[in-house]
């Protein structure tokens, strides 16, 4: 289910460890940005739509699928918005590319950010590159917030108009976000935060495709409307033109209407959790002790001590190392994918995510998988230790090279699977990894437990 559900926003006067010109707005991010270019590029493909229907003077970031360039680390572009991916040879931003694009695209908006790139970003030449357009520029910081606030890598705030974060990754808080801005948008992005991201207008079923039809308004201050002029939507109902069109799953909860279009406002908008403020403040003056510091440090000396072993067993790292708290490993050389050897790791309790790679077509089956060290380390591993869990990552793959050649026909994943669950508790390789694991992580006990 895609949802835009709990948004929590309050000024705050917190003692921050970012360096910025701004306000905090606290609330469940959840990739707000990157569920709506989602949502908005499935209506056009759902509903075959030209960007015209789509008034120009939309107050939002996805005004049309031309308007936006996503500077993204992505690898499989299925998007009709114009997006920049990185060069599959080297696994970098290529930022030549990126300023053709802009030049191109002429983009009011240029996003910087990503879930899987273990590299810095050069924000001072993404800069040069939105102001030699006209553009704004926003940063995702939302996996590296806790490196940015010990200034242990890259800072997107000088050179920035707005950078948002999670603020349970790295930042080690409670799950939740913020967005910082220049002092000159926050009436734009107060307004859009609240009330703007509550249902607007109420909620439509649209019967025919099982899609929840809401208009929300999405902060961004490039197209502020100057009427209330109302415009067509895909399903003919009346859209201010201060409204984007964006489609969400249905909730569970919510029953189908028996007619196809049925008006069925659901709450999007919740009061705030004062346990979850609480926990951001907590986190925030924790940023700012040279404690916090010294583990960012360590973290990113754990992630250079993973890479070179990994490198040191054979495999092959997407831009052939890291400068942060991840790696990105391309098990496609290894003759595996991401999907087998994440499910042989879970077999053994050791906890990753498959990642989409350079060159990959499907983001099921993806090439790759990906690995941080943030949580380790909070847990007391250092260099010697994450060397072991290279050792054991490599186990794992031989192991899924093992399993996936003993995969009944026609060997696709939904079988192996099947076969992992018929015999993979009974491996005895399996059963040795496992009990090493849990040897190793019993040395180091999770905190407060």
């Amino acid at each position: 289910m895609v949802s835009l559900s709990c948004i929590v926003s309050f000024p705050c006067t917190l003692s921050s460890p970012f360096p910025f010109d701004h306000c905090i707005r606290s609330h469940v991010y959840n990739r707000f940005v990157d569920v709506v270019i989602h949502i908005v590029n499935h209506v056009y493909n759902h509903y075959q739509l030209q960007p015209p229907l789509f008034p120009h003077t939309c107050s939002t970031l996805t005004n049309t699928l031309t308007n936006t360039l996503i500077t993204k680390h992505t690898t499989q572009n299925t998007s009709q918005t114009p997006s920049h991916n990185t060069d599959e040879s080297t696994g970098l931003v290529d930022y030549d590319a990126l300023e053709k694009s802009a030049a191109l695209f002429r983009p009011q908006l240029i996003i910087a950010g990503a879930s899987a790139y273990p590299r810095d970003y050069d924000y001072k030449r993404m800069r040069e590159i939105a102001d030699s357009v006209g553009a704004y520029l926003m940063s995702d910081m939302a996996h590296i917030s806790g490196l940015v606030a010990a200034g242990v890598t890259a800072s997107p705030f000088a050179y920035s108009d707005v950078v948002t974060t999670t603020t349970h990754k790295s930042l080690r808080g409670p799950r939740g976000g913020m967005i910082f801005y220049r002092k000159h948008l926050e009436a734009e992005i107060n307004q859009a935060v609240f009330p703007g991201l509550q249902v607007c207008g109420g909620g439509v079923w649209c019967h025919a495709s099982r899609w929840c039809v809401v208009c929300v308004v999405v902060y961004a201050n490039a197209f502020m409307p100057k009427s209330r002029n109302t415009h067509t939507n895909p399903c003919s109902l009346p859209c201010p033109s201060h409204t984007c069109m964006s489609i969400i799953r249905p909730s569970p909860l919510l029953h189908p209407p028996t007619h196809p279009l049925t008006p069925n406002p659901p709450t999007k908008q919740g009061g705030p959790h004062n346990h979850t403020i609480s926990g951001l403040a907590v986190a925030l003056k924790m940023a700012n002790t040279e404690e916090f510091r010294a583990y960012q440090r360590q973290v990113i000396s754990n992630c250079k001590a993973l890479a070179q072993r990994l490198l040191d067993l054979g495999y092959t790292l997407v831009s052939g190392g890291t400068d942060n708290h991840l790696i990105l490993v391309d098990l496609k050389p290894k003759g595996i994918d991401g999907a087998r050897v994440q499910q042989v790791l879970d077999l053994v309790h050791i906890t990753l995510n498959k990642n989409s790679v350079p060159g990959d077509k499907s983001a099921i089956v993806p090439g790759g998988i990906r690995i941080g060290t943030p949580a380790l380390t909070t847990r007391g591993f250092v260099e010697e230790d994450f060397v072991q869990v290279a050792n054991f990552i490599d186990r794992a793959v031989q192991i899924a090279l093992e399993c996936k050649a003993a995969t009944p026909e026609p060997g696709k994943l939904k079988e192996f699977g099947a076969y992992l669950r018929e015999h993979g508790e009974e491996r005895a390789d399996v059963k040795a990894l496992k009990a090493e694991v849990q040897a190793l992580a019993e040395g180091f006990p999770m905190p407060g437990l």
